[in-house]
């Protein structure tokens, strides 16, 4: 139980986790760091992606607030660009590890230290998304 703890409370501070890394990987290339420790804390920023992809559960929602009267269901995307689905801040920490990635080199040892990063925003936005999920047919309705 202890462990749910640990990977709850390290999922909540994915986003801090993600900024310090992207910071890191700018100023390990800028004052030349050992690759080694850029390549070990990409190994951990991927494995705790890894973790909270895996441990975290998606707390879905049957309707949106608010659409009771709409007749249509809506769709992935109609949500997502009206801000409801991913977290905040979710576009912008991806924005800024693309950039890291291509000013570090995309195939540098502080790149792969921003790739991921990357993955651990994929990771997060992923395990706390709120999407409408489509209820389950009732028996004897029929399936268009």
């Amino acid at each position: 139980m202890r462990l749910r703890g640990f990977l709850d409370r390290l999922s909540k501070r994915a986003p801090e986790i993600v900024i310090a890394t992207l910071c890191v990987a700018l100023l390990g290339a800028w004052i030349g760091a050992p690759e080694w420790l850029a390549n070990g804390l990409a190994i951990l920023v991927g494995a705790l992606a890894l973790m909270v992809l895996a441990t975290r559960r998606r707390r879905p929602q049957l309707r949106m607030i608010g659409d009771e009267e709409s007749t249509e269901s809506p769709s992935w995307l109609g949500y997502e660009l009206a801000g409801k689905g991913t977290p905040l801040g979710t576009y912008l920490l991806a924005f800024f590890a693309f950039v890291t990635a291509m000013l570090t080199g995309f195939d540098t040892p502080y790149g792969k230290l921003a790739w991921a990063a990357l993955a651990l925003t994929i990771a997060w936005s992923a395990a706390n998304a709120h999407f409408p999920v489509e209820p389950d047919p009732r028996p004897g309705d029929t399936i268009h």
